[in-house]
Parts: structure tokens; C-alpha cells; sequence
């Protein structure tokens, strides 16, 4: 057997919001991985969001489903054409309760 298993990973440094929307703006290092030769390229915990004010956080957290950073980095991934491995994400899971879930 000759085929070249290898692979080129990539950890990003991000700077996370106070808000999901932000998205966009996180994703710089994304490309530069890839650029640079990563097909895999991990992220740390809680990628889409930080925030310490409970009701400030809960104004802007979002279900799996309808999370605007995890569509934003499914998008990325696709089009980068990489293994994009989200560290964690806080997401809703209930009106008054949240999660820190991991991909």
C-alpha cells in the first residue's frame, strides 16, 4: 500500500464575541489554515460565543438548529474544503437552561 495517508492540522487562536451574529469576523484564521495547507482545523471551546451576564446570554443564545455561528462554520468548511472540528459551542437547551456542546 503506496497512498499517502497524511494530513496537515491546523489549531486556531479565536477571539469569541458577545454575540453569535459575529460570526463572520472569526472566521479570518479559517483561511489562512487552509491557505497554509490545512485539511483539518480545530477550534477551542465555546467558538461562537462568551458572555458572563446570564440574561445578556440568554438574549442571544440559540438552539443546534438555529444557530447562526454553526451554519456560518459548516458554510466555511464546505467551501474551504476542509475538516473544520468546532472545539464547543454554547447553545440553548432550554428556556432557562444552556449547553456547552461539543462537535
Amino acid at each position: 500500500m503506496s497512498a499517502d495517508l497524511s494530513f496537515t492540522a491546523a489549531m486556531v487562536q479565536m477571539r469569541t464575541g458577545l454575540l453569535p451574529g459575529q460570526a463572520s469576523s472569526r472566521h479570518k484564521t479559517n483561511p489562512r489554515a487552509a491557505a497554509q495547507g490545512a485539511d483539518y482545523v480545530q477550534t477551542p471551546e465555546v467558538s461562537n460565543m462568551m458572555q458572563v451576564n446570564r440574561k445578556a446570554l440568554f438574549e442571544h443564545l440559540a438552539a443546534e438548529e438555529d444557530d447562526l455561528s454553526l451554519k456560518a462554520f459548516r458554510a466555511l468548511a464546505q467551501e474551504l474544503k476542509i475538516h473544520l472540528h468546532i472545539g464547543s459551542l454554547a447553545l440553548r437547551f432550554s428556556p432557562d437552561k444552556a449547553v456547552n456542546a461539543r462537535s
